[in-house]
């Protein structure tokens, strides 16, 4: 006896209900072409046979067969949706459903050499929230979340799966396929979920008898079907160019796992089209779908790079083994258009360009940098470290010894790219902070998590230069050789006047003389956790004379910013001798950040 098929909404049993927006679909209508395309490329890439590249077919369909007869026993429960909806938006867009019924018009995204969905695979995708199966331990998702994404390009916010696969006892090969709707939920005696599935309605299972498969549905096309899995959106909403957002979000992803040969892609023509040469991408036509694709956003044209420095021989390339991650490869390119950004590479897909810790880089030339950890030990890490957007790493996920391990390589990825791309300075001196390093602001921290136990340690001396004043007439402590108006922010004044401001006590005047830095060693600054915004400033004066003026400012990409001083114990003039250990006690008018590091600047006039 044949099993009853059709939708089925599952009663409610005065459970939770489902509204007209779905949080898991929402997270990808910002952008969905885009989501679409890494999100069902990287299920097939994480069902790879190995023995080959994967091919991920994008294909619009039209049917007026078995497509549109199951899509018609889905409108009496559209219309019930439409009873339940009180804003005009939910009402209007579930209208517009009903009109891409008739249309029925499906985009098939279909792979071939893949293993197809194993039954524990099969039910995280198609049954499962918040949860994911994957056959190895360096696949792609990891979140159970991306699934929902083909959903946010559906009219109908309905979608169909069917998968051909080698049981793994049996060794025969099987098919499924089950369709699924996000809808509201709807009745009136009775309450039914928003979410329903087409199948065998008992229990709402899927179909698993060859002969009862609408043949819409199976790629028969061949003769026996051959293994992979076939994704078909129903009433897909098409809207203008979006095969060139799916080609460019696919280059721009994943041009590595193509030029690997990994990944093979075919984004077919509209019917009777004769521009075919954006569709295929493949090794062979990268370079040229590099050059097609035009990208306002620069999405396309960063990838580009990332792709020239990748299998180009000219620029930097190192290889090292690093704790916990194995064999890791870092190319680092010296230009002036760098944005100094290093790309995260896993698995043959674009992580993130700005990852924690790797964002700022004071004192370093622009530069563009890729990294890609060559181990699979290190891949499963880097897995375990990614968000459900699969576009960061956060150490947090880690234990404690795999975050050192991670934390050894972000400094080891800093480090290379300091002694590459570290810009030469003209520097009156430079001083080693050795015994008294541990109290310093961590220069390298950018913003991110303030964690402690995720900062790498500083294992090695740090260096502060002292930076020549770019030019004359800024505030600083102390008596001035430049112009300098009265109050607080001049700083405390010299030896004449008598303003009430602390600084420039007399009001403005100008010293005759040249400014330049007064050479000092070993600076260190310590901040007095017994007062705030107090700190020490410890250094060695290279020559005797008289220091008349103090300066700090904090290290940006850009250049430095001025922090006032309100304070400095003992006053300025300061007699100094050389060779002899001073120090002075500041006052700031604001705390100093603990992510920059701290230049120190000692002003003399001649």
């Amino acid at each position: 006896m044949s099993k009853k098929q059709g939708w089925k909404f599952p009663p409610t049993g005065g459970g939770e209900e489902q509204g007209y927006r779905h949080a898991a679909t929402e997270i990808y209508s910002g952008e969905p072409y885009g989501s679409l395309a890494r999100e069902t490329v990287q299920n097939s890439l994480d069902a790879a046979t190995k023995d080959g590249a994967v091919t991920v077919e994008f294909k619009l369909i039209e049917s007026r067969d078995k497509g549109i007869e199951v899509l018609r026993e889905l409108e009496p429960t559209i219309n019930l949706c439409i009873g339940e909806l009180k804003d005009k938006e939910g009402e209007s867009e579930f209208k517009k459903a009903k009109r891409e019924i008739e249309k029925s018009e499906y985009l098939c995204v279909r792979d071939f050499n893949t293993i197809g969905l194993q039954p524990a695979n099969w039910d995280a995708l198609v049954k499962k929230q918040g949860t994911s199966h994957k056959e190895n331990d360096t696949a792609g998702g990891s979140f159970g979340i991306g699934k929902n994404a083909i959903f946010a390009v559906s009219n109908l916010r309905t979608v169909f799966y069917w998968s051909c696969y080698k049981d793994e006892e049996s060794q025969k090969i099987c098919e499924r396929f089950q369709g699924k709707s996000i809808l509201v939920s709807h009745g009136k005696e009775e309450r039914y979920q928003g979410i329903g599935y087409y199948g065998y309605k008992n229990n709402c299972q899927f179909v698993d008898t060859m002969a009862d498969i609408p043949p819409f549905f199976r790629d028969t096309n061949s003769g026996e079907p051959k293994l992979g899995t076939a994704v078909w959106i129903a009433g897909f909403d098409k809207k203008e160019k979006w095969r060139h957002e799916i080609a460019k979000n696919i280059i721009a992803n994943y041009f590595l796992a193509i030029h690997d040969k990994d990944l093979e892609v075919l984004i077919a023509p509209e019917k009777d089209s004769k521009k075919d040469n954006l569709y295929l991408i493949d090794t062979s036509t990268l370079s040229e779908i590099f050059n097609v694709l035009k990208d306002d956003g620069g999405l396309v044209d960063r990838a580009k790079i990332d792709w020239e420095i990748l299998t180009g021989i000219k620029d930097e390339i190192i290889e090292e083994k690093i704790d916990g991650f194995g064999m890791c490869e870092l190319r680092i390119r010296v230009c002036e258009d760098g944005d100094k950004t290093v790309s995260f590479f896993r698995s043959g897909m674009l992580i993130t360009r700005g990852q924690e810790k790797l964002r700022r880089w004071p004192g370093v030339d622009s530069f563009y940098a890729t990294f890609r950890c060559c181990d699979p030990k290190g891949n499963k890490i880097l897995r375990s470290m990614e968000n459900p957007a699969h576009n960061e790493f956060h150490p947090k996920r880690l234990d404690s010894e795999e975050k050192k391990q991670f934390n050894k390589l972000i400094e080891w990825i800093r480090t290379k790219i300091k002694e590459i791309a570290g810009r030469e300075i003209e520097l009156s001196k430079k001083s080693n902070i050795t015994d008294l390093s541990k109290y310093f602001p961590d220069p390298d921290y950018d913003g991110g998590s303030p964690d402690e136990s995720s900062d790498p340690p500083l294992e090695s001396p740090q260096e502060i230069y002292l930076m020549p004043p770019k030019k004359p007439g800024r505030r600083l402590y102390g008596s001035e050789p430049t112009e300098v108006s009265g109050g607080k922010n001049g700083g405390v004044g010299g030896n004449s006047g008598k303003g009430k401001g602390r600084g420039g006590k007399g009001g403005t005047k100008r010293v005759p003389g040249k400014v330049h830095l007064y050479p000092v060693n070993n600076i260190r600054l310590v901040s007095k956790e017994s007062d705030k915004n107090c700190y020490i400033v410890y250094f060695t004066p290279d020559e005797t004379g008289r220091i008349r003026s103090l300066r700090l400012s904090i290290a940006g990409d850009t250049g430095q910013t001025q922090i006032d001083i309100e304070d400095c114990s003992p006053s300025l003039p300061l007699e100094v001798e050389k060779g002899t250990h001073c120090s002075v006690e500041i006052k700031t008018s604001e705390p100093l950040p603990t992510n920059s590091a701290q230049i120190v600047e000692f002003i003399n006039a001649i």
